[in-house]
């Protein structure tokens, strides 16, 4: 059992040294978001509609 945890210390330290320096690399780092160029949004309604609008019809499920 103590081999375990000797395994699990040195691989939780590994972890922990990576994270850091994976931190320290992109603390200096800039992002900004822009949308792709091109596309095409489309929505559409498949089949026929059972209500126009459910928040006007008379019966409440409620």
């Amino acid at each position: 059992m103590r081999v375990i945890g000797w395994q699990l210390l040195i691989a939780a330290t590994g972890l922990g040294v990576v994270g850091a320096l994976l931190f320290a690399q992109s603390s200096g780092l800039e992002v900004t978001y822009s949308p792709a160029n091109g596309g095409v949004y489309v929505e559409a309604v498949v089949g026929q509609p059972t209500f126009l609008n459910p928040l006007l019809r008379s019966q409440t499920s409620a």
